[in-house]
């Protein structure tokens, strides 16, 4: 899942979700699960938003460079990189990759 089409698709799935943070997680949950999230998912979700727009804005933070075998760049704004970074961590939920 961390293979190029993973991340491309995490990357553009983020960017066409253009909505404000509060309803963001809820658009990438229905897009991505077909659900909507539980309150505690969405604060979770808000929580790691908020966490990692910081942790990316950080300049002493070392930071792990986005390589493989993406065709899409990374976004270079903090708050969309922390949006594709949740995508992914969507596409990677037990709800997506198994087969009820």
């Amino acid at each position: 899942m961390n293979r190029g089409l993973a991340l491309d698709s995490a990357r553009l799935i983020a960017e066409q979700l253009s909505a404000s943070d509060d309803d963001f997680v809820t658009a990438a949950f229905e897009t991505v699960l077909s659900r909507r999230p539980t309150g505690e998912e969405v604060v979770r979700c808000q929580t790691f938003l908020q966490q990692h727009t910081q942790f990316l804005n950080d300049d002493a933070t070392e930071k792990f460079v986005a390589g493989g075998t993406a065709k899409r760049a990374p976004a270079a704004d903090p708050g969309l990189r922390a949006r594709e970074n949740l995508v992914h961590v969507l596409l990677l939920h037990n709800d997506f990759v198994t087969v009820r």
